[in-house]
């Protein structure tokens, strides 16, 4: 049965990978996803600063001057703001592996184990990155001292399908998709240019490669008290010139003209039904992160249709990101890493189960 638990999150994966919209679009998925979800929508908008810039303005790299750099996360935050936005670490706190850059002299250097459950699952956002060599060879590259042994994710074949297994990490890795299908030279010479910005300057470029799609629009229509099961349906049956569209919602049996309002509606309400615990299809495994996994037993306890579901998801995600919507969820850790195909360590038990990560680093010591 455990068995089969593993092989239904590995196939839920791909099909979730597989039904996005693009890489760089998970990339932002991952972005999204270290940012803490709370009840209220001006709390979980990450990029509430950015409001009211244009494109323009946000890539001006004056801005990013006047920003200081969380000592935990390196995440760079306006000036008003004396803790982080991402792991609310306090200005003048510092990891002791970047003691050694160019700090305050009165910043105070705090270890590792010292960080909480929030502060720990942001330290590896820039942890690991792709890189080619003068030979063309794709090879990982970390950013910093990384206790081994890492694996990675991968098809166990090119090109297959279902078919998803853990290995020791190597170079070649960083060559495939989680897919296994070979990343383009080009790909690596865009990502170049990207890896070192921060985050406003990121989101301004994923906002000019969305603006430049030119994009139509898909009406969805679906009655509120059906939403979970027509949206799928929806979703999944989408004709593939569809799927990189914009999203424009009708409640079926309610008045109003979606202008925003009625797409924000939906996502929240179907957001929260696909993450019910009595759908079974994502479990809670980390309460103090309020983050989710993929439920091993989702054949069991959702039904037969179970990967049907997380393909949907994977659509949802991918439209999330096009219609600039923020989701009221927040996956765990180590299952955006495996989506994204970066290495993975024992560290990232910590974020799934506390109590099995301590005693896995009891018997390792």
């Amino acid at each position: 049965m455990e068995e089969a638990g593993f092989s239904s999150v590995f196939t839920a994966i791909l099909l979730i990978v597989g039904s996005s919209i693009g890489g760089f679009l998970i990339v932002y998925v991952a972005i999204i996803g270290y940012s803490r979800w709370t009840n209220r929508a001006s709390e979980s908008d990450y990029v509430a600063h950015l409001h009211g810039l244009k494109r323009e303005d946000i890539e001006d790299e004056s801005l990013e001057k006047a920003k200081w750099l969380c000592g935990v996360c390196r995440f760079a935050n306006i000036k008003e703001n004396e803790s982080c936005m991402l792991c609310e670490t306090k200005r003048g706190i510092l990891l002791d592996v970047f003691a050694s850059d160019p700090s305050p002299t009165d910043a105070h250097v705090i270890q590792y184990e010292q960080l909480n459950s929030l502060q720990a699952g942001a330290v590896p956002r820039k942890q690991w990155h792709r890189g080619i060599d003068i030979a063309g060879r794709a090879f990982w590259k970390a950013t910093d001292v990384v206790v081994g042994p890492n694996y990675v994710i991968e098809s166990e074949y090119a090109c297959a399908e279902m078919n998803l297994v853990i290995n020791q990490l190597t170079d070649a890795s960083a060559g495939k998709t989680l897919q296994g299908e070979l990343l383009p030279l080009w790909w690596f010479r865009q990502l170049k240019t990207l890896v070192d910005l921060n985050f406003s300057l990121k989101y301004a470029w994923l906002l000019g490669q969305i603006s430049s799609l030119h994009m139509k629009y898909a009406q969805l229509k679906v009655y509120r008290d059906k939403i979970f099961d027509e949206s799928l349906c929806i979703l999944l049956h989408m004709e593939p010139e569809n799927l990189c569209t914009l999203t424009r919602v009708t409640m079926l049996g309610e008045s109003g003209v979606d202008a925003g309002g009625i797409q924000r509606e939906w996502y929240t309400v179907l957001t929260i039904a696909i993450f019910e615990p009595a759908r079974g299809l994502f479990v809670l495994e980390n309460k103090k992160e309020n983050a989710y996994f993929l439920n091993p037993n989702s054949a069991i306890d959702y039904g037969r249709d179970h990967l049907l579901c997380f393909q949907a998801v994977g659509r949802l995600l991918g439209r999330a990101i096009l219609d600039g919507q923020v989701l009221p969820f927040r996956l765990c850790l180590p299952l955006f890493k495996a989506i994204l195909g970066t290495p993975l360590s024992m560290e990232d038990v910590r974020h799934i189960d506390e109590a099995t990560y301590n005693s896995l680093v009891y018997l390792q010591d």
